[in-house]
C-alpha cells in the first residue's frame, strides 16, 4: 500500500527528523533513559507546542482533528528516532478511546488535558496469566448501590509510572475469558485502593504493575469518587478529572 503524503504530512515529518537530529542523538537519549522520569519532559513540552499531543483528537475537545496517516507519521518518526515519550499510550491509545467511547461531558474535561500534555493516561489491559488471550480478564468490577468497585491486578501497563489516568479492562459480566463482559473504567492515580508498581522494561522504557483493592469507581465517596458517570462504549469514570 502507497500513500501520498499531503504537504502538511511532509512538513511534520521533516520538523520530527530535524528535532531528532539536533535534541534526541543517542548521548542525550542514554541521558533520559537514566533519569528517573524515563522520557524527557522538556520534549513532552514541544510536542505539545508543536500540536502532536493533540493531532489525533477532535477539534471540539482542544484537538487538531488529525487522521490515521497524520498519526503513522508521527509513529514512524518515534520509531526512527526511538523515542521514549508516552505517546503511544497516552495520545494515541488512551486518546483514542476516549475519543471514540467517552461521553461528550469527559471528553470536555479530559481530552483538552491529553493535548495539552498537562494529563497522560495508560491502557491497563493485560494480565499475567492471561498472557496472548486478550479475551482474559480475571480483574473484576463487581456493581454496587452507588458504583461499581475493582479488585484484581493488571501487569506491564505501557507507561505506568508517569500516569495520571488508567484506563482499566475489568470484568463486569461472563465468564473469565469470554470475549464478551469487560468495561473500561477510568481511574485515577490517586485513587483509594490502586497501588502503581513501576520497573523499566527490556528496551530502558518504563512500565508497571496494578493492584486495584476493592477500589470504589462512580461513587460519591470519601477521597476517590463522585457520582457515577457511565459512558457511551462502557467507559466509566472513577473520579471527577482536574476542571481545566
Amino acid at each position: 500500500m502507497e500513500f501520498d503524503y499531503t504537504e502538511e504530512q511532509l512538513a511534520l515529518q521533516d520538523t520530527l527528523q530535524r528535532f531528532i537530529a539536533r535534541d534526541y542523538d543517542f548521548d542525550k537519549r542514554r541521558a533520559i533513559l537514566r533519569s528517573d522520569l524515563g522520557f524527557s519532559a522538556d520534549a513532552w513540552t514541544q510536542y505539545a507546542e508543536q500540536g502532536l499531543l493533540s493531532l489525533p483528537l477532535p477539534e471540539e475537545f482542544g484537538g487538531l482533528g488529525g487522521n490515521a496517516v497524520d498519526v503513522m507519521v508521527v509513529m514512524e518518526q518515534f520509531g526512527r528516532g526511538l523515542l521514549m515519550e508516552p505517546y503511544l499510550s497516552s495520545v494515541v491509545l488512551c486518546g483514542g478511546l476516549l475519543r471514540d467511547a467517552a461521553s461528550d461531558p469527559l471528553k470536555r474535561t479530559l481530552l483538552p488535558k491529553i493535548a495539552d500534555g498537562s494529563a497522560k493516561a495508560s491502557l491497563a489491559c493485560y494480565e499475567a496469566a492471561g498472557r496472548y488471550d486478550l479475551s482474559y480478564v480475571a480483574c473484576v468490577a463487581q456493581r454496587k448501590a452507588d458504583g461499581w468497585q475493582l479488585s484484581g491486578r493488571k501487569t506491564v501497563v505501557l507507561d505506568g509510572p508517569s500516569a495520571d489516568y488508567f484506563l482499566v479492562a475489568a470484568r463486569s459480566g461472563g465468564k473469565v475469558n469470554d470475549a464478551g463482559g469487560v468495561s473500561l473504567f477510568l481511574v485515577p492515580r490517586d485513587a483509594k485502593g490502586l497501588t502503581v508498581t513501576g520497573y523499566p522494561t527490556q528496551t530502558g522504557a518504563r512500565a508497571a504493575d496494578l493492584s486495584l483493592d476493592r477500589l470504589a469507581v462512580g461513587a460519591a465517596g470519601e477521597d476517590t469518587t463522585i457520582a457515577a458517570q457511565t459512558t457511551r462504549g462502557n467507559v466509566t469514570s472513577a473520579s471527577n478529572p482536574p476542571a481545566g
